[in-house]
């Protein structure tokens, strides 16, 4: 059966389909990385404005235990009321209880200032957090673009390698790092290339020595064969005589 084989025209169209596949599948790839540090940020966004409007929940009772608060000095003039009291146990019931429940009014004021002390922590922990979130989103956005640049600016069939590369962009790493570690992984991807070529040569030489051998072999075998029909043509002749 004779192999098909496709037309340039049917081939630069086959070409032309994938490279327009290759490039929507890019563009969904890049949509769908904007949509997911959009909503990463919305997030963390509405965590920051939970915890602000739990802090000023905080405030308000804070503010309101201070307004029935009573000052250590007040508090001192009851309980030197109590040395003219003892006479009077109802009063001195009273007082002391006034007392307690002051005293339970601050350990509570202490116990929400630390909570309020923990929370404002935690919100400038997470503003930092979505400051460097921001901060590397400029700095991908900055590079995506040096890199198509420069992408567009190499030989056609060496972009897909350089664009493979800087995809691997890592925040972690200083904008020099992610470039030398880039030209690493080229120089290693060229150079495993040109080992893969040197076997595919040698084994190609080794194919045609092969070929050449069996050549010489067949070429050989042939020669004794008419060599030997023209002995017998010979020895016939030699007979008739």
């Amino acid at each position: 059966k004779a192999k098909r084989t496709l037309t340039d025209e049917q081939k630069a169209k086959m070409l032309e389909g994938r490279r327009k596949a290759s490039a929507l599948k890019k563009q969904q790839k890049e949509k769908d990385k904007i949509e997911k540090a959009e909503a990463k940020e919305n997030d963390k966004k509405q965590k920051i404005k939970d915890r602000e409007l739990e802090l000023q929940a905080i405030q308000q009772q804070k503010d309101r235990i201070e307004v029935l608060n009573i000052s250590k000095k007040k508090k001192s003039e009851m309980r030197g009321k109590l040395r003219f009291c003892k006479n009077n146990p109802e009063l001195i019931n009273e007082v002391e209880q006034m007392i307690l429940e002051i005293e339970n009014k601050n350990n509570e004021k202490k116990n929400i200032d630390l909570e309020i002390k923990e929370i404002q922590t935690e919100i400038k922990d997470k503003q930092q957090e979505l400051t460097e979130d921001e901060e590397n989103e400029v700095y991908k956005r900055v590079w995506d673009k040096e890199a198509k640049r420069i992408e567009l600016s190499i030989p056609e069939e060496s972009r897909s390698i350089f664009r493979a590369e800087t995809e691997k962009f890592d925040f972690n790493l200083s904008l020099s790092d992610n470039i030398n570690k880039m030209i690493k992984n080229v120089e290693s991807k060229i150079q495993s290339n040109t080992e893969v070529v040197d076997a595919i040569a040698n084994e190609i030489n080794e194919t045609e020595d092969t070929i050449n051998r069996n050549k010489e072999i067949v070429q050989e075998r042939e020669k004794k064969e008419r060599e030997k029909k023209i002995n017998a043509k010979l020895q016939q002749l030699y007979s008739l005589r």
